[in-house]
């Protein structure tokens, strides 16, 4: 088993199959959930700012630039921690 250990519970009607993560990977899927919380948080802020018809008009062009910049980096890292989590499962 490369993801899991196994502890087998008898029982007078059969056996159940004990599945569990070793605490290391417990503490990477909490630190990755997290993450997850942090940029999901901070993607919403960023798409609603960029939604905003007043900041766009009123911000220096450079400044949605960078924003706009910041959410493609956060999409992307978004998507590296779904694929990691889903490998920890």
């Amino acid at each position: 088993m490369d993801k899991y250990s196994e502890i087998p519970i008898p029982f007078s009607y059969g056996t159940i199959l004990l599945r569990y993560t070793s605490g290391s990977k417990i503490n990477e899927i909490k630190k990755l959930e997290k993450e997850k919380e942090l940029l999901i948080n901070s993607l919403k802020r960023r798409k609603k700012l960029l939604s905003n018809e007043n900041y766009l008009k009123k911000a220096p062009s450079l400044l949605v630039k960078e924003e706009k910049e910041k959410l493609k980096k956060e999409e992307a890292k978004l998507e590296i921690i779904e694929k990691k989590l889903k490998s920890l499962f």
